[in-house]
């Protein structure tokens, strides 16, 4: 049987597949919330800072005395952005590509439940949001007539305070929250084994 030359689509899915990022770590990702001595405060706050924005992430708010850091959010990346390692999965991946995907993270560092403890729990939140469009509607389910677009939001929905288009958290991402908690314990000198 003669073997056929690869189509540039072929080609194409085999170069995004073999880009795609795997789940494998380096080490064991340490646990979310992560317990650290109150001395590494400082520290672990620093770190969540450098870490987020070398992660590519643009820091909305720092409020160092309340341990929260926060980001704007950011675009995650399609299956053909495979430079961009913001998806962990294919199944990631696959979501950013056919929807309109992005990603918000927080950093906490909230006192210990324990009064007597001088320690506190870092812990890393990446929430995955889905833009909805209320103007979009599914009509059918053959042929060109299988979405139609609404001139304007219904008036029901409008006195609810729905608008065209919004976000919707779906899911969090455990994959980058991990990856990113690994790097702040490891910037700020914190043993997580």
């Amino acid at each position: 049987m003669p073997v056929r030359p690869l189509t540039p689509a072929c080609l194409l899915l085999a170069l995004v597949a073999a880009g795609l990022p795997g789940c494998a770590g380096t080490g064991a990702a340490p646990p979310n919330p992560l317990r650290v001595e109150g001395e590494a405060y400082d520290r672990a706050f620093a770190a969540s800072r450098q870490v987020l924005v070398d992660a590519g992430f643009v820091i909305d708010e720092a409020t160092y005395r309340f341990g929260r850091l926060s980001t704007h959010p950011r675009d995650s990346p399609t299956v053909v952005e495979f430079w961009r390692p913001d998806n962990r999965t294919a199944e990631l991946a696959a979501a950013s590509t056919l929807n309109a995907v992005r990603r918000r993270a927080t950093v906490f560092l909230d006192r210990s439940p324990e009064p007597t403890a001088d320690a506190f729990d870092l812990r890393v939140e990446v929430l995955l949001e889905r833009q909805q469009e209320v103007t979009h509607r599914l009509t059918g389910s053959v042929g060109r007539n299988v979405f139609s677009r609404l001139d304007a939001v219904p008036a029901e929905w409008a006195r609810r305070g729905v608008e065209a288009r919004y976000w919707e958290p779906v899911a969090r991402d455990p994959h980058l929250e991990a990856l990113l908690l690994a790097r702040i314990s490891d910037a700020a000198g914190i043993n997580h084994e």
